[in-house]
């Protein structure tokens, strides 16, 4: 049956029984047939087929909860004799008792819900867990016949015990209530401009990343999946976006501050910025190569 708890479960039944004949031809009829010859066994088979079948359906329609079907004993009982009566006058018989004993799990069934219902008792995960554990550390350490193994598992379980209280005790990171950050300090000019992405002036047209040139081929080449492509305009607009532009201005005061002067220098070929000293008259391009 499929319980809206655990989900699909196996279920095993004991009850008693008891009917007599009624109609002694319409018996022998529906029982006997044409055969000689029919034995008690094969007659309580056959009605024993007939309960487990009225069984499952009147169960299968309740959907009472396997947790709470203990307490519905009676009134399962007198709505299943209820329900063969009628199949039980057809072959001329009258169901004078019926009662269900007790309705349980398969063990395996059982061990699932006793984990579950440990689950529960713990509260979360994390302490189901340590209890597992000891539970596991405990039955090692108890065992006789383990031998050094078991001094072994016992001086494991006392520092594996020692190591769980000592968590125990700590509270946890859902308990400790979070304290206010200190303000963090204002970044230095020098920081600044070390901690800034350089922009991808010439950008690979399949995967976006930065093109640099390739002495090669003499294109440029995309250092991710290696596309090529001649070297004719930049990608981007050279224009400054406003992004570039505070971070300029940022950067002009850090210089003064520090004593040094820089240039910015544009390459004529890719697009690219680059700063260099104000003494320097020529250089490479850093991003396709090209002298400047």
């Amino acid at each position: 049956m499929r319980d809206p708890e655990f989900g699909a479960i196996r279920m095993r039944g004991f009850g008693s029984y008891a009917f007599r004949v009624q109609d002694p031809a319409l018996f022998l009829k529906e029982i006997f047939g044409t055969q000689s010859s029919f034995g008690s066994d094969q007659i309580g088979g056959y009605l024993k087929s007939v309960i487990v079948s009225g069984v499952s359906d009147l169960i299968g329609e309740a959907k009472i909860p396997i947790m709470d079907i203990a307490v519905q004993y009676d009134e399962l009982s007198s709505a299943l004799r209820t329900k063969l009566e009628p199949i039980f006058n057809g072959m001329g018989l009258s169901l004078s008792g019926f009662f269900i004993e007790n309705i349980s799990l398969p063990e395996e069934v059982e061990k699932m819900i006793d984990r579950k219902s440990s689950m529960s008792i713990a509260g979360n995960l994390d302490q189901y867990m340590k209890f597992q554990a000891a539970e596991s550390l405990r039955d090692a350490a108890n065992n006789p016949d383990s031998g050094l193994a078991g001094a072994g598992a016992s001086l494991g379980a006392g520092m594996a015990m020692g190591q769980m209280f000592n968590q125990a005790m700590k509270p946890s990171a859902d308990a400790v209530e979070p304290q206010s950050a200190a303000p963090a300090h204002p970044a230095s000019p020098r920081r600044a401009l070390m901690s800034v992405e350089a922009p991808i002036r010439f950008p690979c047209s399949g995967c976006g990343a930065q093109m640099i040139f390739d002495t090669e081929t003499q294109q440029m080449k995309c250092t991710y999946c290696g596309s090529l492509a001649p070297i004719d305009q930049p990608r981007y607009p050279s224009e400054p976006t406003e992004y570039e532009l505070d971070f300029a201005d940022e950067q002009d005061q850090a210089l003064k501050d520090w004593g040094t002067e820089q240039q910015a220098v544009q390459c004529e070929n890719c697009g690219a910025q680059m700063l260099l000293p104000a003494a320097q008259t020529a250089a490479l391009c850093a991003f396709c190569g090209s002298p400047k």
